[in-house]
């Protein structure tokens, strides 16, 4: 089986002109068919989160693969121990392991611990967080661990709500099962379950492209609907299956397309088609010649029947002299230029000459006719009618000195919500509920414009490890205790994810500067 897989892997690369294995396991991460948001989620999560962290999903759906990025990108900011679920099912050897690892990475002890119990490790571990970095236990493939170690993990190491520690437990459907026996209460309330889905065979295609683009794909051959379709129904979307089947399914659907490209029939049909092409060309060139030697025949009579028409042309088309060019009189020609500029304006302009033909009172006039200077005006009229130029709109005249009203106070603007201006006006006491957070400000602002909704949702930008987080905030309250009130009625969705509450206090302190 596995020459035939190395046979196939060699095949594929000639085919698609490929210079590496593009399914190897060890590949780039593909954040498509939402691993970028499960990963963003977990890495927020494993830094604030006081619950149990619970990774689930299918077999070959890519836990491993999202536990092994995150150890990658979080390597450097937190302390992060690895456990065999095989060799430390029982509790006494998970917290002997445990102690092992923390004296050996962090504080530099070569030799075992003092005390090998949760208590041991408890105080290590906060002795590390002293100096800046939080505890991380993680244990792939966790549905092996037995029901006392999962328990003891609850019990002794989360349920206490250390802050210095945290815990990722990743494994399949017998995990859940194995939650599901332990006490409904401590699970609800001390457990937070991600689910990892299947992709898509829209993501699944993405996904291929991806992994053959890395090992240099160009893009030819192309991937066919047919193989993209074969490979998703065959691998349920499962990236695991994917990399399994895809390098036979696509090197037998190339190996295809080439034949049918090549066989003696298409060749044929190309060949029919060019003959029918040719034949279409000599037609039209056969009537066209057809019809040229028709109209030269008949071009005397054509041209007897088209000199009438531009002889009536002539005599219909007689040239109009130029309005300008008209012979008037002087008060003629200055009464057709008044017609020919008249319009709107100059139409209100002699209803309102008549109107001033009327015997009006000479105050009234006065305020009318005004002198070009503005000798005279009222400042507060606009100016009318420019006296001695006809139908001519003067724009009103700014006043020279306005009146001085005094300084007018224009209001602040108000901070923005979530800017570090609104951030620090807040009392320190204060609280709100923060429902989540990211390394990606995209990741944050979308979140947010999704759960906007809530009324004052917010994104801050904050500083953790001298690096950016951003994390969405909801709601001012004056204490915990009304906090914890808004916390019991959001929607199941957000309390599932993590949201908890925190002070102004410890936000305006993470504030990034």
């Amino acid at each position: 089986m596995g020459q035939g897989k190395g046979f196939e892997g060699i095949r594929i690369q000639a085919l698609f002109g490929l210079n590496e294995e593009p399914f190897r396991a060890n590949g780039a991460f593909f954040s498509g068919g939402g691993r970028q948001a499960l990963l963003d989620e977990l890495r927020h999560q494993v830094h604030f989160s006081e619950r149990l962290l619970v990774l689930t999903g299918e077999r070959g759906v890519g836990k491993t693969r999202l536990v092994r990025e995150l150890i990658q990108r979080e390597k450097d900011t937190l302390t992060i121990l690895t456990l065999d679920a095989d060799s430390t099912n029982q509790t006494q050897s998970m917290a002997r392991t445990l102690c092992a690892q923390m004296a050996r990475q962090r504080l530099g002890h070569r030799s075992q611990p003092e005390a090998e119990t949760a208590d041991a490790f408890l105080e290590l571990a906060a002795r590390q967080y002293e100096q800046g970095m939080r505890t991380l236990i993680v244990v792939d493939n966790a549905q092996q661990l037995s029901d006392e170690a999962l328990k003891w993990l609850l019990v002794s190491i989360i349920l206490p709500g250390h802050e210095h520690v945290g815990a990722l437990l990743a494994g399949g459907s017998e995990l859940v099962a194995i939650l599901q026996r332990l006490p409904e209460p401590l699970v609800l309330a001390h457990v937070r379950q991600v689910l990892v889905q299947p992709l898509s065979q829209e993501d699944t295609r993405n996904y291929l492209e991806f992994r053959l683009s890395q090992a240099g794909w160009t893009g030819k051959p192309a991937l066919t609907n047919e193989m993209v379709s074969k490979i998703h129904e065959s691998s349920r979307g499962l990236p695991g299956r994917i990399a399994k089947l895809a390098p036979t399914i696509l090197a037998g659907g190339t190996a295809r397309s080439s034949q049918r490209a090549g066989l003696p029939g298409g060749r044929l049909i190309a060949g029919l088609a060019l003959g029918v092409a040719i034949g279409a060309i000599a037609y039209v060139v056969w009537r066209y010649t057809d019809v040229q030697s028709a109209n030269e025949e008949g071009s005397g009579y054509a041209s007897q029947q088209t000199r009438a028409p531009d002889a009536e042309r002539r005599a219909i088309e007689v040239p109009v002299e130029p309005l300008a060019a008209t012979t008037r009189g002087p008060q003629e020609q200055d009464d057709a230029t008044k017609s020919v500029q008249s319009g709107p304006d100059s139409d209100a302009q002699r209803r309102s000459d008549d109107s001033v033909a009327l015997p009006p009172p000479q105050e009234a006039a006065s305020e009318e006719v005004q002198t070009p200077s503005g000798e005279g005006r009222d400042p507060e009229r606009p100016s009318l009618v420019q006296k001695g130029v006809a139908d001519e709109v003067v724009p009103a005249a700014e006043p020279a000195d306005p009146p001085d009203l005094g300084a007018v106070s224009q209001p602040e603007p108000r901070p923005e919500p979530g800017s570090p201006e609104w951030i620090r006006a807040q009392a320190p006491e204060t609280v709100a509920i923060q429902l989540t957070g990211s390394v990606s400000r995209a990741s944050a602002e979308a979140f947010a414009k999704k759960w906007a909704s809530l009324g004052e949702v917010y994104v801050v930008r904050t500083q953790w490890k001298e690096k950016d987080w951003y994390v969405v905030l909801t709601g001012r309250y004056a204490n915990k205790a009304q906090a914890r009130e808004a916390l019991k009625s959001l929607p199941g969705e957000l309390k599932d994810a993590g949201a908890w509450i925190r002070t102004f206090a410890s936000v305006q302190a993470a504030l990034k500067e």
